[in-house]
């Protein structure tokens, strides 16, 4: 179990390292007290807690409070779980702190404290079974992916909440910038009667590592220990030949 640090460069540092390929997670720097003396950062998934700055949200008005205070009533207010708000706790570890964020709550690390807090927000947006009024939808068991792509990232995200799990987004199209998303697991492969990951010809199919060079061209194949770009090439010289 990895214990937060008082440095907070060095808890940054691997957050930063843990969330590497993760475009759907936020790292947001912010400098906070009423001398804007105390740095500090925020983890939060982009769609959880999208009404971050605003005023009126619970998250807005306790970061706002905090900027008015002085260092030593900053960190007393810190040190007693927040003000008087009941949905925030202390996290004394790395992985405390990633599971809190990937339940979709906003994690606040503070440089000087060797503990993180926890701030509710409303989590994850509800995407249940229901009638579409404008959109068309893919219906599953229990939820609806839609449209939006932050939407569908962020269904795919509550499900899987492990920092093992990748997207990365890209605007698709020279004039409509339509923002796309590859999603995948960290180095996962899997061989199984009922399922094998990657899939087993993909460094074969031309159609499907042509979309993959457009989105991530450095994505590193698992199994092939090779570039997309790299398998890109050498099918269209076969192809070519």
């Amino acid at each position: 179990m990895e214990h937060l640090s008082k440095e907070i460069s060095e808890n940054q540092r691997i957050v930063e390292e843990r969330l590497q390929g993760c475009d759907d997670i936020l790292l947001r720097p912010i400098m906070l007290g009423k001398d804007r003396e105390t740095a500090c950062f925020l983890i939060y998934i982009e769609t959880a807690v999208s009404n971050l700055m605003l005023e009126d949200s619970v998250i807005g008005r306790f970061l706002n409070g905090l900027r008015s205070m002085e260092q030593a009533e900053l960190y007393e207010t810190l040190e007693k779980d927040g003000m008087g708000l009941s949905d925030t706790g202390k996290l004394w570890d790395m992985e405390a702190a990633f599971a809190a964020m990937l339940a979709g709550n906003a994690v606040l690390f503070a440089d000087g404290l060797d503990f993180a807090l926890k701030i509710g927000s409303k989590g994850y947006p509800g995407n249940g079974v229901q009638k579409a009024e404008s959109e068309k939808v893919l219906r599953g068991s229990r939820e609806a992916f839609s449209e939006s792509e932050k939407t569908n990232t962020a269904l795919i995200r509550k499900r899987i909440r492990n920092t093992g799990l990748k997207v990365k987004e890209t605007p698709l199209g020279e004039s409509s910038h339509t923002m796309a998303a590859l999603l995948y697991m960290e180095d996962l492969i899997l061989y199984s009667t009922d399922l094998i990951l990657p899939h087993p010809y993909v460094a074969e199919r031309a159609f499907v590592l042509e979309s993959l060079n457009e989105i991530a061209p450095y994505f590193v194949d698992p199994v092939q220990r090779k570039q997309i770009r790299q398998l890109w090439e050498a099918v269209k010289e076969t192809k070519g030949s």
